[in-house]
């Protein structure tokens, strides 16, 4: 399992990108009693939680204090969000679908609508399929040229295209109000890295696993 050095030094706060071996199970914080997930439809929904465990059409879920979340990935990118003002964090499942549809600026919406200031907002983005190994077609380079303009987010290989997750990510954070310096990347490739499931490498049902969880302040 790994971590971002962005999400480590704030009290209370822990996360961890897990492979497709490592469980969760053993990490949870024993002073939270609240963990969720969400259904992770390939869409651009992000819901606040309540006190359900299961959130129906979304792919990311925002919550205060007291609460652990959880995403699932095998190819597509894990985000982790951190308001260090309003004690908010945030789990996003984001594929190039979500990210069409625009899944990163509605979660940043959400958490100013929550009262987060976008300025000290830090997000980490963890292992997922990168530039190196995912080929696409021309629409889907089309498509991402037109939402964000003058960005090399894509190579060209041998004929073929190669598409950039992460840079695509981190321009619309960044077009969101992110500064770059509170984005980091664990620049891990899940196609790449045998220990990681990909559902392009293998057609696998294994997923990797990410958490993010907040010690409420309140005891």
């Amino acid at each position: 399992m790994i971590q971002a050095k962005n999400l480590q030094a704030p009290v209370g706060l822990s996360h961890h990108f897990l492979n497709q071996a490592e469980s969760v199970s053993g990490l949870y914080d024993k002073n939270i009693k609240e963990a969720s997930s969400c259904a992770q439809i390939h869409s651009g929904n992000i819901s606040v939680a309540s006190r359900k465990k299961y959130y129906e059409g979304c792919d990311g879920i925002i919550a205060s204090e007291g609460r652990s979340l959880i995403i699932r990935t095998a190819d597509c990118l894990p985000l982790l969000f951190f308001s260090t003002g309003k004690k908010l964090i945030g789990a996003v499942h984001a594929g190039w679908r979500g990210l069409s549809a625009g899944i990163l600026q509605n979660a940043v919406r959400k958490l100013k609508d929550l009262g987060a200031d976008v300025s000290e907002l830090q997000v980490a983005i963890g292992p997922h399929i990168r530039r190196c190994c995912y080929q696409v077609g021309s629409e889907l380079i089309e498509n991402f040229t037109r939402k964000i303009p003058g960005v090399k987010f894509f190579e060209e290989r041998h004929q073929s295209f190669y598409l950039d997750l992460s840079v695509v990510a981190q321009r619309q954070l960044s077009d969101a109000g992110l500064s770059a310096g509170n984005m980091e990347d664990t620049a891990i490739c899940t196609s790449c890295n045998p220990e990681y499931a990909s559902f392009r490498r293998d057609k696998t049902l294994l997923r990797n696993f990410s958490i993010i969880q907040l010690e409420s302040s309140k005891g």
